[in-house]
């Protein structure tokens, strides 16, 4: 099971323990995970950003606060759709999405001072696996920000890819190692590369 909260070996001891109690027949083995950081760093720290910093952008125009400093046709139509004002406008791409992609690296920049430096010196430098359907779905947009962000850092190389299967797959592995059962899996096969290079290289 992943859980918020589940990284903590009490809470995990707890959760088994009163499962057992309550459930004697349901399984032998169970393996209890966290699954709160995916959630925070996909749909806070990317989406919400993206989300926040446009509607701002399109609200600083119109007030003649601040001057966009692309196009906002796209941008200003979707969010007089969402908050129901008229608009008709032609959409155009909305290039800022890119900024975005900054923001989703702080989010592992962050973790990387703790990471174990083995991490660091895999074949294809530090890898990444990309979630949530923001960073995914559009990458193309957010690509370059990221890339830029990590320019002069301490990554001398990165991998980015995506999953392809359940994660409901990782949930079995995990619970077989937790039975004491090990599988012969290769993970690689379970992912598409995004990205592969040396940051500042595109």
């Amino acid at each position: 099971m992943a859980l918020s909260g589940g990284e903590q070996t009490e809470a995990q001891e707890k959760i088994i323990k009163g499962l057992q109690g309550k459930y004697p027949n349901t399984s032998r083995h169970y393996c209890v995970r966290t699954d709160t950081f995916g959630s925070i760093a996909t749909a806070f720290q990317t989406g919400f950003w993206i989300a926040h910093r446009a509607i701002k952008i399109v609200y600083d125009a119109e007030d003649g606060l601040v001057a966009p400093p692309y196009d906002i046709t796209v941008v200003k139509k979707l969010v007089w759709e969402y908050f129901k004002r008229p608009d008709k406008q032609r959409p155009t791409r909305p290039p800022h999405l890119q900024s975005g992609g900054s923001c989703s690296w702080k989010t592992h920049q962050a973790l990387l001072p703790k990471a174990d430096q083995s991490l660091l010196t895999l074949p294809g430098g530090l890898h990444v696996l990309a979630v949530g359907s923001v960073l995914i779905h559009c990458w193309d947009l957010l690509k370059e920000g990221l890339l830029e962000a990590l320019t002069g850092s301490s990554i001398s190389s990165i991998t980015i890819v995506k999953l392809e299967v359940s994660s409901a797959f990782g949930a079995a592995v995990l619970g077989s190692k937790a039975a004491g059962n090990v599988l012969n899996i290769d993970l690689s096969a379970n992912t598409s590369l995004l990205y592969s290079g040396s940051p500042g290289v595109m």
